[in-house]
């Protein structure tokens, strides 16, 4: 799912070049859609870590799924720098935190141990969504055109992540502890050695 996320963000220049050509905004105006998505993630992922202590994993990325999906899809169909801005910018930013926060989270509530290497592996995400979707994007945008290529896209990380959503289970009540609390467990001849 995280991969789904980043894979947005990721392939992003390919869209970037397409657009320029197409609608002239400019390199600045254009870039500032996507600095203005990670501004705005800022902003999302309290509040998506408060949807997440509220409603839990699967429905806050099922949520973030959809978001992004749509946000994808309707830049895909701009025709103003707003529209771009509100589009990329501020929805797409809504629906990665709604996916990356609940992710992040749910994944330290149920690796006790080796939380750093369940961190890690989460993490690869980051780098596996541009690998996994640069060809992929490159491909529909040389066959579709850039537009098009985002409602796809959007369609895909929609149904995807939607998916993969249902797999979230959150961790029984008893299974979460601090990552220390392990120790105190002990018995009492271990805790005195």
């Amino acid at each position: 799912v995280n991969a789904l996320a980043w894979g947005a963000r990721a392939t992003f220049a390919l869209f970037y070049v397409e657009m320029l050509a197409e609608l002239g905004w400019g390199r600045g105006p254009t870039a500032l859609g996507y600095s203005l998505s990670w501004l705005c993630f800022v902003v999302f992922a309290p509040i998506a870590g408060w949807l997440y202590d509220r409603w839990g994993a699967r429905t806050v990325v099922t949520f973030g799924g959809l978001v992004l999906g749509l946000a994808l899809a309707l830049t895909g169909q701009v025709t103003s720098l707003t529209q771009y801005y509100l589009c990329f910018g501020v929805f797409g930013a809504a629906g990665i935190a709604c996916i990356l926060i609940p992710s992040t989270t749910i994944v330290t509530r149920w690796f006790l141990r080796s939380r750093g290497t369940a961190m890690g592996v989460l993490s690869a995400g980051t780098p596996g969504g541009a690998v996994a979707f640069y060809p992929v994007n490159a491909w529909l945008i040389a066959m579709l055109g850039w537009r098009t290529a985002l409602v796809a896209f959007g369609s895909i990380v929609a149904v995807a992540t939607i998916s993969l959503a249902l797999l979230y289970r959150a961790p029984r009540a008893g299974d979460e502890r601090p990552a220390g609390a392990a120790a105190t467990k002990l018995p009492q001849s271990a805790r005195a050695a």
